[in-house]
């Protein structure tokens, strides 16, 4: 009886764990996200990146998305502040074009790319 009581509560746990990871990270498995921040805020990495497309990087707050994109080649676009929102940051290749929404936490950043 009592295994069956255990049942219906994990269901709900697992079920709210990948609502909020969705809602947080734009990913359903809640362990993804849960692995990064683990690299990120205890084992002290710079970012780990959860997801390929869109990606997605959970980030250490000392670590700056400009370096990170300067070392991929990219250059930072001052953008009219008016035609777009203050946390997402517009990056240059080439011709290519790269949107990158930041989201502030207390001990990390999320970095998810725009299409």
């Amino acid at each position: 009886m009592r295994k069956l009581v255990f049942i219906p509560i994990i269901i709900l746990f697992l079920t709210s764990s990948m609502i909020i990871s969705y809602k947080e990270f734009r990913i359903w498995n809640p362990f993804v996200p849960l692995n990064g921040l683990v690299r990120v805020s205890v084992l002290g990495e710079e970012y780990y990146e959860i997801q390929e497309y869109p990606k997605v990087i959970i980030a250490n707050k000392n670590f700056k998305l400009v370096h990170y994109m300067k070392n991929l080649g990219y250059e930072s676009i001052e953008t009219n502040k008016d035609s777009i929102l203050e946390n997402i940051h517009e990056f240059k290749l080439g011709e290519s074009s790269s949107f990158v929404e930041v989201i502030k936490h207390i001990n990390f950043y999320v970095w998810m790319w725009r299409e």
